[in-house]
């Protein structure tokens, strides 16, 4: 199998969606100090954006891969291998930290065999997985799948990899149209989701690139348009995921098609694209990660213990006695202040990326 090498402008464009991913969810760690939270900011209904640019990325890169592969074996087996060690590592750790202390669950997920056999194999579930980011992983799987079925019947020969970028955008308008949400309790109406015109569209740019004629590119942006039109129709969930998805795939094309003018960037290459090969484990770990450091942070001494005239001194205790009941750390200068802490759990916008 020959290796199609690295492209620097999709290791960027990863490097700044799992940079937004982690702004998105800043709430877990700084719910534990402030009241200042992207949950009650102006950035709500764009943040969470980058597992939209994530989508139209693998779109693009598996369309640009996926002929390397000399069977639809080897490319199954190549991107699972990529995938599964790593989830099932932290699969496993969130597994652990539920049964050190219950407190710790993530999501709050059931401890059944379908629930944890189901995480670590990445399988479309009714719920959120144990690892809560992993929803995305769930479509992703899915479309790794569909792509193995087309490389298993055609080879990927002739029109057919354009044919199969417009089915994709058809699994989304059906489920735009039928008004089934990502978050759809129903794990086998998985593959019938708006997600799935995020890989769409990436994987149609690719065929432009490929085909080098306009045709494909007027079919991409009618596509687009048709996304948008329907999703003035559809319910509220989808009109919003519809519009964010449209909009990510105009930047990832915009990004890719001015690639050259780019790269030439002096700075990137030492920031971003490092970034953008760690972008899988980031995008695991930072859920750890910063929900620990908050609630590092939040237990340090406050350096001015009178700043916080949220209420009279005995509210004060009231909130502080509440805190401690839901186990959160803010810290004696910052009870009854942070309105994520005072309903003790985060944002719902930060139970997963966004809505599922």
């Amino acid at each position: 199998m020959s290796d199609p090498g690295r492209r620097p402008d999709l290791e960027w464009l990863k490097a700044l969606a799992a940079l937004e991913v982690v702004v998105c969810h800043s709430d877990l760690a700084v719910k534990h100090f402030s009241g200042t939270l992207i949950a009650q900011s102006w950035y709500l209904p764009l943040s969470g954006i980058g597992v939209e640019v994530f989508f139209v990325v693998s779109g693009y890169l598996i369309c640009l891969r996926a002929p390397a592969y000399a069977s639809a074996l080897a490319f199954l087996r190549a991107r699972l291998l990529r995938l599964m060690p790593l989830y099932a590592l932290f699969t496993a750790l969130a597994v652990a930290a539920r049964l050190i202390n219950p407190a710790w669950a993530w999501n709050r997920w059931d401890v059944s065999a379908g629930t944890i056999i189901g995480s670590f194999l990445i399988l479309p579930q009714p719920h959120y997985p144990i690892v809560g980011v992993g929803w995305s992983l769930e479509h992703e799987v899915i479309f790794y799948g569909l792509v193995a079925l087309l490389i298993l019947a055609t080879r990927l020969a002739g029109e057919a990899p354009v044919w199969f970028g417009l089915a994709l955008f058809g699994l989304g308008w059906c489920g735009a149209l039928v008004g089934i949400a990502p978050s759809d309790a129903a794990w086998y109406l998985h593959p019938v989701s708006v997600l799935m015109t995020g890989f769409a569209a990436g994987w149609l740019y690719r065929c432009h690139e490929v085909d080098g004629r306009l045709g494909v590119a007027w079919l991409l942006m009618a596509c687009l348009a048709v996304t948008v039109t329907l999703s003035l129709g559809t319910d509220p969930a989808n009109t919003e995921r519809s519009l964010r998805l449209t909009g990510a795939s105009a930047l990832v094309i915009l990004f890719v098609a001015l690639r050259d003018t780019i790269l030439r960037l002096p700075f990137a290459d030492r920031i971003l694209l490092p970034l953008g090969l760690a972008t899988y484990s980031i995008y695991l770990s930072h859920w750890f990660t910063m929900s620990a450091l908050g609630k590092a942070v939040g237990r340090l001494p406050s350096p001015n213990p009178r700043s916080c005239r949220c209420g009279s001194r005995s509210s004060r205790s009231r909130s502080r006695s509440a805190s401690s009941s839901t186990g959160c750390s803010n810290g004696p200068s910052t009870a009854g202040c942070a309105p994520a802490c005072r309903s003790g759990r985060p944002s719902a916008s930060l139970s997963g990326v966004g809505a599922r």
